[in-house]
């Protein structure tokens, strides 16, 4: 209690203890925790969280170890006040002390404040998300599955189980506290409302009509006392629950907006457009114009995603960004590329294609250098935007990228849509088209008698990796090509042209079938390019059967 009293002292004065004297605290924290009472615990823990300072790993085992034992004891705010601190100090939870303070705010949720339910779900959804992370990190830590008499094997399907336990935890607490929070909604601040929906948001989870309806009716009410931070994200929170607010909430949001655009953050800012992007509405010209010259000063502090959402929103919404605003972006672009995941790099990749713009060299260069690095782990629809942005701003990838964007669209090939197919099939017979001259007039160039073994090597290895590919696409053709466009009927055509590659029969008969459905719609330019790619596919076919023909004669 004494600790608990002291710690809380310098908190309320807002001072913090010197290195000494946090040193002492805590020494004396791991000493007696074991004796802590569930009020201590959270009285400690809470002032630690609102001093900012992390007491060491020795007083936070203690502290965790005997939280366990003495949960089921704490009422609803010394509940929210613990689970606030973790949040708040960084410290993840194990598994098992994570679903005991779950189920212990599930049994309190009734009785909890509309501070109570707000602090709980935005802290439990930010250690939930880094808990699914690692456990998810742990499974596929394994680089050999069959080792050690198939360990790795039982141990990644007890981390699925226990991750399902966890997430049957997660639901059955979600349900409480959206019981609570709908109940408190019609005297709930703006502030609360806004972090319960962030929540939900960040867990990836949708809240009940009900609890929505209750949120979005109190918000119409308490818009005006809103913050630049909670309009943003109570406008991605819909964004992200494919839920539009109605006509008169997203009124009052806008107007709001308008008014605090001068205190939006970096992350509230690329928030504020990805909202729009998904409410495909344009902000009125005075709020558009405050928000990109927000952006164009905020831009330093973004973090990977809010830069490429942000470029992705510009381009969906066709605005192009003003030259100092492209600048800023592409500064921060510079510095923070390394931290790009899939999504990221596709969006950047995808802007600029929309732009109709080339990034700076310096930024191609690491943006190039990043995909080849989360290549491997794109879904189909991120291989199918790089591969297509390649091409559309007539840009020649590297040979080691185009490799592996060729490998993981090979790989990703049975989930594509007809749309994907039809663009990557185009993309990388155009982009091969480049790459493959290159190669080969660096057989022929100067210095081809130092180099030429490595590039005639490259260029069999990317033909391997092209027919690879297009063994692939080819296999979801056939199956896709009843639900392709009269462009990616033509598309298809035209690639299976550049590559010189006549499809397989039954490739061809889905894609003349089709051809057949769609020929009434096509564009005169289609046209023309399936008719061209069409008398190229029927000239390789006739040589084809003339040099089976000539090695038939041979043989006999």
């Amino acid at each position: 209690e004494d600790v608990a009293m002291a710690l809380d002292a310098y908190a309320a004065l807002g001072e913090t203890p010197g290195e000494a004297m946090l040193a002492a605290l805590g020494r004396r924290v791991e000493e007696v925790a074991p004796s802590m009472g569930a009020r201590d615990l959270a009285d400690t823990l809470n002032a630690y969280g609102r001093l900012g300072c992390r007491p060491s790993e020795a007083s936070l085992a203690r502290a965790g170890e005997r939280l366990a034992k003495v949960a089921f004891r704490m009422n609803a705010r010394n509940t929210s006040s613990v689970i606030n601190a973790f949040a708040t100090l960084a410290w993840q939870p194990s598994d098992e002390l994570l679903a005991i303070l779950g189920k212990r705010a599930e049994q309190v949720a009734p009785r909890m404040s509309s501070e109570d339910v707000a602090l709980v779900l935005i802290a439990y959804a930010k250690l939930w998300r880094q808990h699914e992370v690692d456990l998810m990190s742990a499974m596929q830590g394994g680089k050999d599955m069959l080792a050690d008499g198939g360990a790795n094997v039982l141990g990644a399907y007890a981390t699925v189980w226990k991750l399902n336990q966890l997430k049957e935890a997660e639901q059955s607490l979600l349900g409480a506290l959206a019981r609570r929070a709908t109940d408190l909604y019609p005297h709930m601040p703006a502030t609360e409302i806004a972090s319960t929906l962030d929540a939900y948001a960040l867990l990836g989870r949708r809240p009940t009509d009900l609890m929505l309806s209750a949120a979005g009716e109190r918000l119409e009410e308490v818009a005006a006392d809103m913050r630049a931070h909670d309009v943003a994200r109570t406008l991605n929170a819909f964004a992200k629950f494919d839920r539009r607010p109605g006509k008169a909430l997203l009124a009052v949001l806008e107007r709001r907006l308008g008014e605090v655009v001068e205190d939006l953050g970096p992350q509230d800012v690329a928030q504020s457009f990805e909202a729009f992007e998904w409410l495909q509405k344009l902000p009125d010209d005075g709020l558009l114009r405050a928000l990109a010259f927000k952006a164009q000063h905020v831009a330093g502090g973004m973090a990977a995603d809010d830069v490429a959402g942000l470029l992705r929103a510009l381009a969906a919404l066709h605005l192009a960004p003003s030259a100092a605003l492209l600048q800023a972006l592409e500064r921060r672009a510079l510095n923070v590329s390394v931290a790009m995941n899939t999504q990221d790099i596709a969006d950047a990749f995808g802007a600029y294609a929309a732009f109709g713009r080339i990034p700076a060299a310096p930024l191609l260069g690491l943006l190039e250098r990043r995909a080849e690095q989360v290549g491997p782990s794109m879904d189909a629809t991120s291989v199918t935007t790089v591969l297509d942005s390649y091409m559309k701003l007539g840009q020649q990838p590297g040979g080691s990228l185009l490799a592996v964007l060729g490998k993981r669209a090979e790989e990703a090939a049975p989930e594509m849509t007809a749309h994907e197919v039809a663009r990557v099939i185009i993309a990388y017979a155009t982009l091969w088209e480049k790459v493959g001259k290159s190669l080969l007039a660096s057989l022929s160039g100067p210095g081809a008698n130092r180099s030429g073994s490595a590039q005639a090597i490259q260029l069999a290895l990317m033909e391997q990796l092209g027919r690879s590919l297009l063994a692939a696409l080819s296999t979801r053709v056939e199956k896709v090509a009843p639900n392709m466009s009269p462009k990616h009927v033509a598309d298809t055509f035209e690639a299976y042209a550049k590559l010189s590659e006549a499809p397989e029969d039954l490739v061809l008969q889905a894609m003349v079938q089709r051809l057949r459905e769609v020929v009434s719609q096509m564009s005169a330019a289609d046209v023309a390019r399936t008719v061209d790619a069409y008398a190229k596919l029927r000239d390789l076919e006739t040589k084809r059967q003339q040099q089976e023909l000539r090695h038939h004669r041979g043989s006999s």
